[in-house]
């Protein structure tokens, strides 16, 4: 912890910025239900004229309501879950004190700091706002730790890539990206319930008209349908394709961004660079598996891979470690320059 004093100024726009592209994303996805609806059951009724801009009206309704709902549900202080225990001042004052001076560099109040029973190494942060935060360290990186598997250099790194995000507020644009990413789920199913329901009344529809022209708009609606359902079934059935809303709202370089704002409070990158291929081995040697929605509050994704193809890359949740410790390395020599 000794070195230069570096003090993070945050940006206090950018967390606004996230939750900004994460509520349009909303809006835009409430509004492509209610085109849907209103063009399929117009087109079945004859009546898009009336229902379309009606039905795109009231979804436009429900988006702002579902923003809303996002805001008010993310948790002021976050509750303790059943089986944390709070690790006590007392009993760790060394990690309490560079906690204590990694808090006064990121200008926010120490956060409480507990254990859960998770067995793998891994640590997240809670909290809406730096004043009413937790880090919570698995019992896995506690037990590493007190094997000595991880230096206390090394768990400080860890800790201060979680109060890092605390700082710059991507606790609570995570909070509010799952929220959306749920309701995009819901909005998907209605979407396929539509298509569904349309499916079956597409050939009544396009029976009672006639012409030359009754068979193209049968198959063209068909097409729409059937492009609907497949639609609805990636987001709603597969949690990677529902968290793609999360990933527009909390990118991949806020990742970057908690290990840069670490290394410097800590003036010590490669500390954070030995704590994170570490996690990364024990992930691998599959201490862990948990779902995309959850993995993204890990320091290190539990699900992460040695080989990683096209689609895995799409759906990570996390920068690839390897990339994370190079940048980390970069940093380490150009403070050492």
């Amino acid at each position: 912890m000794s070195g230069v004093l570096y003090t993070v100024q945050t940006d206090s726009n950018k967390w606004k910025r996230d939750s900004a592209i994460c509520f349009l994303t909303i809006i835009v996805m409430f509004l492509f239900v209610g085109f849907v609806f209103g063009l399929l059951f117009g087109e079945l009724f004859d009546m898009t004229d009336y229902l379309l801009p009606r039905s795109m009206g009231i979804m436009f309704i429900i988006s702002l309501v579902t923003i809303l709902v996002c805001c008010i549900t993310v948790p002021d202080t976050p509750k303790p879950v059943k089986g944390w225990l709070e690790l006590k001042r007392c009993d760790y004052g060394p990690m309490f004190s560079a906690m204590d001076v990694m808090s006064e560099r990121l200008c926010m109040p120490t956060p409480r700091l507990y254990i859960s029973p998770d067995p793998f190494p891994n640590a997240y942060a809670l909290g809406k706002s730096p004043k009413r935060a937790h880090v919570c360290l698995s019992r896995g990186l506690m037990m590493m730790f007190l094997e000595g598997r991880i230096t206390d250099e090394e768990l400080i790194g860890i800790i201060g890539h979680e109060m890092s995000h605390i700082a710059h507020r991507d606790t609570l644009v995570k909070g509010i990206a799952q929220r959306c990413t749920s309701a995009l789920t819901s909005s998907s199913m209605i979407v396929g319930l539509i298509s569904i329901m349309f499916l079956g009344s597409v050939n009544q529809s396009t029976g009672k008209r006639s012409g030359s022209n009754a068979g193209v708009a049968a198959l063209f609606l068909l097409v729409i349908a059937l492009v609907f359902i497949v639609f609805a079934a990636i987001l709603a059935v597969t949690i990677p394709g529902a968290c793609v809303i999360t990933k527009f709202a909390v990118s991949r370089n806020r990742e970057y961004l908690a290990d840069e704002t670490s290394a410097r409070i800590t003036n010590n990158p490669m500390a954070l660079a030995s704590a994170l291929m570490k996690i990364d081995e024990a992930c691998l040697n599959g201490y862990a598996s948990v779902n995309a929605a959850n993995a993204m509050k890990w320091t290190v994704d539990p699900n992460c891979k040695k080989k990683r193809g096209f689609m895995d890359r799409i759906t990570d949740t996390h920068p690839s470690t390897e990339d994370r410790v190079k940048r980390l390395k970069k940093m380490a020599e150009d403070m050492d320059s």
